[in-house]
């Protein structure tokens, strides 16, 4: 049992290098209005479910587009990763996402959220993501 342990350790700790040194190249596709290098980062099907946003697949696809086309700006996105399970080639990670950006056309904004992401191997062994659900940290107040 204790092998086991330890092979599940070194599993966990090599996935969370390969899901770290992807969210660290992340912000820099974002920066630079990348917009297939975004794309990247997500599976075909993906869904995002964040505070006033549900989106799957090519809707997704397509508001990125749209944002980094109409000239939204994302001037940093850093990830915090709380805690991180792998079950063979998925990952589900739990942590915090804080980002600076503007929509078009507006001033700049932050977001704050807490975040549950399920992460997939793919044949090519980079890891994508494939569900996003994000809730604010700071939740309004109840009533």
């Amino acid at each position: 049992a204790e092998e086991w342990a330890e092979e599940e350790a070194q599993i966990e700790a090599e996935v969370l290098q390969a899901i770290t040194e992807r969210l660290n190249a992340y912000e820099g596709f974002v920066a630079s209005r990348d917009l297939e290098g975004w794309w990247s980062y997500w599976t075909e099907d993906v869904h995002v479910m964040e505070p006033g946003m549900d989106m799957a697949g090519e809707d997704f696809y397509n508001m990125g587009k749209d944002f980094f086309e109409a000239g939204g700006e994302v001037f940093s996105a850093n990830w915090i990763t709380d805690e991180l399970f792998v079950h063979g080639d998925v990952a589900y990670l739990i942590g915090e996402i804080h980002e600076a950006f503007r929509y078009p056309g507006a001033e700049p904004a932050e977001a704050h959220n807490h975040i549950f992401v399920r992460w997939e191997k793919q044949p090519d062994g980079v890891w994508k993501m494939s569900r996003f659900v994000a809730g604010p940290i700071d939740a309004p107040p109840a009533g």
